[in-house]
């Protein structure tokens, strides 16, 4: 059994990039997934395509800015957890967790047409010089969604290949 089955989980942005990644991690890890973006085509074929393989996805067109939407995609979800230090504190007593991961660039489509230079970019770097792959992000976004990440609330974990020691 999956460490996230039957888990209600949200991905904001998650018609591409990072976030397609993670739904299609979660989702495939028998997670109940909500994919909330504000690229409507995008989203709903992501979720059309995850649901014919069998998984429970669902498509919810949403922007973060409009408080609306947001309600909407809550709803949709049937959760309540978005990330900041007061709401983990606010729901903590009803044992929902609220935490993030603080993903560096990684190697989208989308950022590697905005950046050219992505490859002798991250060589640069002085921690692991090389950048990050979608999936590691999602699978850091998975341990902070599973039973071995419990005790932890309140936090945004960086995964940025050690770009802070820096």
């Amino acid at each position: 059994m999956s460490p996230i089955s039957g888990r209600s989980i949200i991905v904001t942005g998650g018609a591409s990039g990072i976030g397609e990644t993670a739904a299609r991690l979660f989702a495939e890890n028998d997670a109940l997934v909500t994919v909330a973006d504000i690229s409507t085509e995008a989203g709903e074929a992501l979720a059309e395509e995850l649901s014919g393989k069998g998984c429970e996805v669902q498509f919810v067109t949403t922007g973060v800015a409009d408080e609306a939407q947001v309600a909407a995609m809550v709803d949709a979800a049937s959760v309540g957890s978005f990330v900041c230090i007061p709401l983990a504190a606010e729901y903590g007593e009803h044992g929902i967790r609220v935490n993030a991961i603080g993903p560096s660039t990684a190697r989208t489509p989308m950022y590697l047409k905005l950046n050219p230079e992505y490859e002798k970019t991250v060589a640069a770097t002085p921690a692991l010089r090389r950048g990050s792959e979608p999936v590691e992000q999602a699978q850091a976004a998975m341990w902070l969604l599973s039973d071995a990440a419990s005790f932890v609330t309140g936090v945004t974990v960086p995964v940025d290949g050690g770009c802070l020691l820096y």
